[in-house]
């Protein structure tokens, strides 16, 4: 690690979505603080335990939003199959009154 506190991390203003950046180098250290938090041997069990049970929620609530997410990507290609279909068969239809 590098000796930096939290409160030395960098943040990504413009982009948001990374905050714990190094202030040197800009890289995003979020999985090597996660990393280092599950191993480190020098942290009071109940701070691990706390982010054991965060890391937890934060992958229950990924997968939920996944199967949330998974019928509702089923009724969308269904309702775009319908719509192509019903397109095709309005252009078949003109096709026909056309040539008749």
């Amino acid at each position: 690690m590098l000796g930096l506190r939290y409160a030395e991390l960098a943040g990504d203003v413009l982009g948001g979505s990374r905050t714990n950046m190094c202030p040197r180098c800009r890289r995003d250290l979020t999985e090597a603080i996660r990393a280092h938090l599950f191993r480190c041997a020098m942290l009071p069990s109940e701070v691990r335990l706390k982010a054991h049970a965060v890391r937890e929620a934060a992958q229950r609530l990924v997968k939920e939003s996944r199967q949330a997410r998974d019928p509702s990507d089923v009724l969308i290609r269904e309702a775009e199959v319908a719509l192509f279909e019903a397109q095709r068969a309005l252009r078949a239809a003109m096709s026909r009154r056309l040539t008749s």
